[in-house]
């Protein structure tokens, strides 16, 4: 049986035009004798198949891309992007979308001609497709992080594929991102929006050839909780497993792992997190099972360029990797020598390895608009010792660029993603494009970014231009001039000197890369057998929930320590959504302003309760950390259930204490 469907569209390129079918979809119960083109089979979520696909150029500005397609057992209406990207870096160009479902037969044939001046350029093109299901959403492949994946090239005459995948040394784009806290609510903010909306709108990081922020966080489904780090009452960031999901849908590259939250959950996550990122296809700098692989440089090679990308922490020497245990690539902030005496063979290694190295450092004290004079001596020695750009962050604000030897410093980009609802500085960050070749960087800019509640998103009018000022000043005063042009703040730089030949090593090669699916059972010490008899309390239920169990140590807390509250929880019947637990302390008599909060998902956001299963126990262990007002007096610990951002009937009183 076979039913053709003919679809009229409007193709969108450099000139707007109708034409009449442009898309044509064959529905049939016969496999299709089609050549394999640029694309293999691919796997969608939906159970679909891309079987096979296809690029011919027509004419001077024509072509014609070709896909067969499986639909799956469960796949129900479904729309196909398509989409023009340069091989040279540039914008991409819409084609158009179409449907192709439901499904009439077993498979589809999709036949689209492409009309468009831009052909004429000597630029190869990509040809694209992007498949969404019934509800909007994307269906992810695996294969290919972003859910776009490629049926061919449209190239210049005379050009090869190989020319167009790797142009001869050509120049390079590498986009820079500060702070990204994965963790915390985060967490629940993009399992509830999605992973594509929290960075999706800062197309700088997918339209660079290459794309670097600091992970401020681990991403795991295990390890320690309430790891010492030395301070009175510290933050912790875990995020799940699928929250590597946010940073493949970005287009992020690499992610600097040497911070200060890298150990958060102890050394078993920290290695936890480099096979599911290594999993998903983003290099980890930064960590390692040992100083010396915490140390050592990722190579990545783009249009015949390669780089090599060091990350290091001077903020917290606890997570500090040894010369046989795992742990961060630390270096002392305050001891120029010793910290060169570290990096500099990883700088050395770099060198021989790659055309430009890029040092990213986790450096300086936070909330801090200008950087110590401790952190330039460090910064100008790390340029001497080879480096071809810092990229800096650690402060949450945006900091000011300096040129040393006509390469430049990023002392600090701020934050480019965070849970909470920041205001001032910083909420006002930047995300940095450096355009470079085998000689270094020749160009900084800036793009201005709001960071707003788990998502940022480019600033415009007074936002932005507030960023642009500020970080035009800061630079001014590092001896930096920055000029302003279409909404972007631009750091020229002369010439970098040459560093004399250099010995190419071969770019080492990555293995598969996988989607990093939500765990399908519960992180060890998520669910247990019983309530210990000295925190059973009489059950209190929210909906299907209830709480059947509570205790907290320190029991008597004193002045400024961290609270760990301990809950268990089970629930009769299946729980359909994903439900927070907030637990408030307030004093007694109420002070609003002494009162402590937190507020996540069960089991230390590692379990959320559409997961449960009916009958199970399940524990939880969260800190509450006092503010610095509180004093000391009675207080009673209140605990509550949100859903869909409100709560779920009132707040119960759980447990009364004495705080010293």
């Amino acid at each position: 049986m076979r039913k053709r469907v003919s679809i009229g569209t409007c193709l969108v390129g450099l000139v707007m035009g109708c034409q009449p079918d442009p898309v044509e979809v064959v529905w049939t119960s016969t496999n299709f004798a089609m050549s394999a083109g640029h694309t293999p089979a691919i796997d969608f979520r939906d159970g679909s198949q891309l079987m096979s696909g296809g690029v011919v150029r027509t004419g001077t500005e024509t072509a014609t891309a070709n896909l067969s397609w499986t639909p799956g057992p469960q796949t129900g209406a479904v729309k196909v992007e398509f989409r023009l990207f340069p091989a040279d870096g540039g914008d991409s160009i819409r084609v158009g979308m179409r449907k192709v479902g439901p499904p009439k037969a077993d498979r589809a044939s999709v036949h689209v001609q492409i009309s468009s001046a831009v052909l004429r350029q000597n630029t190869a093109h990509w040809v694209m497709a992007r498949f969404y299901g019934a509800s909007g959403e994307s269906l992810s492949a695996s294969s290919f992080p972003g859910s776009w994946v490629s049926l061919g090239a449209i190239l210049p005459p005379g050009q090869s594929l190989e020319e167009a995948s790797n142009p001869a040394s050509g120049s390079v784009t590498l986009a820079f991102g500060g702070d990204a806290n994965l963790g915390r609510r985060q967490n629940g903010l993009s399992g509830m929006r999605g992973p594509e909306d929290a960075l999706g709108r800062l197309t700088m990081f997918s339209q660079a050839d290459l794309s670097v922020l600091n992970l401020e966080c681990v991403i795991a489904s295990g390890g320690e909780v309430g790891v010492e780090k030395g301070e009175l009452v510290p933050f912790y960031y875990r995020g799940r497993p699928e929250q590597a999901q946010v940073l493949t849908a970005a287009g992020v590259d690499v992610v600097a792992t040497a911070n200060n939250h890298a150990g958060d959950y102890g050394t078993q996550a920290l290695m936890e997190q480099r096979a599911i990122l290594s999993a998903a296809g983003v290099l980890t700098p930064g960590t390692g099972p040992t100083l010396a692989e915490a140390c050592e440089p990722v190579i990545v090679e783009r249009s015949g360029v390669t780089a090599a990308i060091i990350s290091a922490d001077t903020t917290l020497a606890l997570f500090g990797a040894s010369v046989d245990g795992p742990g961060t690539c630390h270096v002392p902030g305050d001891d120029t020598a010793g910290a060169i005496e570290i990096l500099g063979p990883s700088i050395d290694r770099a060198r021989e390895m790659a055309d430009v190295v890029f040092v990213a450092m986790h450096w300086g004290k936070n909330l801090k608009s200008r950087p110590s004079s401790a952190t330039r001596r460090l910064a100008r020695r790390i340029i001497q010792s080879g480096a071809d750009a810092i990229l800096g962050s650690s402060a949450h604000k945006l900091q000011g660029v300096e040129i040393v030897d006509g390469r430049p410093i990023i002392y600090d980009a701020g934050n480019v993603l965070f849970d909470s609802h920041a205001e001032g500085e910083m909420a006002r960050s930047g995300v940095f494009v450096l355009d470079f070749d085998r000689d270094g960087v020749h160009r900084v800019e800036m793009h201005p970014i709001d960071v707003d509640y788990g998502f940022s998103r480019p600033a415009v009018g007074n936002s932005a231009a507030r960023t642009m000022s500020r970080f035009r000043d800061l630079s001014a005063e590092l001896g930096s001039a920055v000029r302003f042009d279409d909404g972007v703040a631009i750091v020229d730089l002369s010439d970098p000197p040459r560093r004399g030949p250099r010995e190419h090593a071969e770019t080492p090669v990555r293995g598969g890369v996988s989607r990093v699916e939500p765990l399908s059972q519960a992180p060890v010490g998520c669910v247990v057998d019983a309530v210990p008899d000295d925190a059973k309390i009489e059950p209190i239920s929210w909906g299907p929930v209830r709480l059947i169990g509570a205790r907290m140590a320190p029991a008597t807390p004193s002045e400024r320590q961290t609270v760990w509250v301990e809950t268990w929880w089970t629930a009769d019947t299946a729980v359909p959504d994903d439900l927070w637990m907030y637990q408030r302390v307030k004093s007694v008599p109420h002070r609003p302003e002494a009162m402590w909060w937190s507020d996540h998902e069960h089991c230390d956001w590692a379990w959320p309760t559409s997961r449960w299963l009916p009958g199970d126990i399940h524990r939880d262990v969260y800190g509450v950390r006092p503010p610095k007002r509180s004093e000391p007096g009675d207080y009673e610990l209140v605990i509550g259930l949100i859903k869909d951002e409100a709560r779920m009937g009132p707040s119960q009183r759980i447990l009364e204490f004495r705080y010293r």
